[in-house]
């Protein structure tokens, strides 16, 4: 590693050092893994850098400034190194394809996951145990494998909880669909499922993304709207409708008749706000815990740790859309439902069901 004293003390902050300048510089791992939350410290790192290494290479030939290291901030060097006008810059992740479905994956189902379907830099590594590192800790994961740090008290939507299973009363649910082109763009296809608990006064988040073609999410969204009537018998579904969004939700409606589902209904969402108006309006809901986050819903954390900064926003876009939905909601009580069947016709016959 570059010592930014020595260097001073053997080139003078810019001297020659034996009538010669070097050529070639290289610095490893300059910045120290616990100090690299403080700005301060960001600051002086990249302050010497440009003080101490870059004024000692001779101008007059070519030279080279080799800098190698972990990520380990959104602020650190090597990543404000990037921006520079003269550099060049190579990621080298451990993980170089998680597989199609890794949203939804825990230590409990991943013998059931497609491991073919993973692509490591080197594929001499057991992919199991990689894919268990990552679940355990995906913040130091992607900081230290992945080159793409996480660092969630500085995000705006940072401040969140999360949950592993769901209550055994469920009293509504909201689904927000963010439609997609598919694989050959670079967005993904997000459908957020919002399931509101009255006992706790508490919404639970589940989302999923996907990079799969609109027609084969037909199938999808309906398997996943499925899932959720098992669950409650209440469900409001919400969908993006700009461009072609609007003919995919047609061709949804139109599917869910001929399958039977009469009641799959889905209301056109019309955005008036700008995004980042929206997605911001879900920090307060985060942060008081109203609103929670399911622990394996992966991509969504990913985006919660780096929003604004992040290269997606498709799940906190469906995840907004279901939220908008609740704040509006017009849920059914079936108790009362059937306390009132019961008060007009008397006790219900045998087989009579609400």
């Amino acid at each position: 590693m570059i010592d930014f004293v020595l260097q001073k003390r053997l080139y003078g902050g810019g001297l020659n050092f034996l009538g010669k300048r070097p050529d070639l510089i290289i610095c490893d791992d300059v910045e120290n893994g616990q100090r690299i939350q403080s700005k301060k410290y960001r600051e002086d790192i990249y302050k010497q850098f440009e003080s101490a290494v870059l004024k000692l290479p001779a101008r007059k030939g070519d030279y080279s400034v080799l800098v190698v290291g972990t990520t380990l901030h959104e602020e650190c060097l090597l990543l404000r190194l990037e921006n520079r006008y003269n550099a060049k810059s190579y990621n080298f992740p451990l993980v170089l394809d998680f597989g199609p479905k890794i949203d939804g994956l825990s230590p409990a189902n991943i013998d059931g996951y497609d491991l073919d379907s993973v692509l490591l830099d080197d594929s001499s590594l057991d992919k199991k145990e990689v894919l268990m590192e990552f679940l355990q800790n995906k913040s130091a994961f992607f900081a230290e494998f992945q080159n793409t740090p996480t660092h969630s008290k500085d995000a705006i939507l940072g401040d969140f909880a999360t949950y592993e299973n769901l209550p055994e009363k469920i009293d509504a649910v909201f689904m927000g669909i963010d439609p997609a082109l598919g694989k050959d763009k670079g967005d993904f296809f997000a459908i957020a499922c919002v399931f509101f608990c009255k006992a706790q006064m508490r919404y639970f988040a589940s989302v999923r993304a996907y990079k799969e073609k609109p027609d084969k999410m037909i199938g999808i969204v309906l398997e996943t709207y499925s899932h959720a009537h098992k669950i409650c018998p209440f469900i409001k579904v919400g969908i993006e409708v700009v461009a072609f969004q609007a003919f995919f939700k047609d061709q949804l409606k139109k599917r869910a008749l001929e399958l039977g589902l009469s009641f799959f209904r889905p209301i056109e969402l019309k955005n008036t706000a700008h995004k980042e108006m929206r997605i911001d309006s879900l920090a307060p809901l985060l942060a008081d815990r109203s609103l929670v986050i399911e622990q394996f819903s992966h991509e969504l954390v990913s985006e919660l740790e780096t929003y604004p900064k992040g290269a997606h926003d498709d799940c906190l876009d469906a995840l907004e859309f279901a939220m908008r939905l609740a704040r509006t909601r017009q849920m059914v009580d079936y108790r009362q439902i059937k306390a009132r069947v019961k008060t007009r016709f008397g006790k219900p016959k045998k087989g009579f069901r609400l």
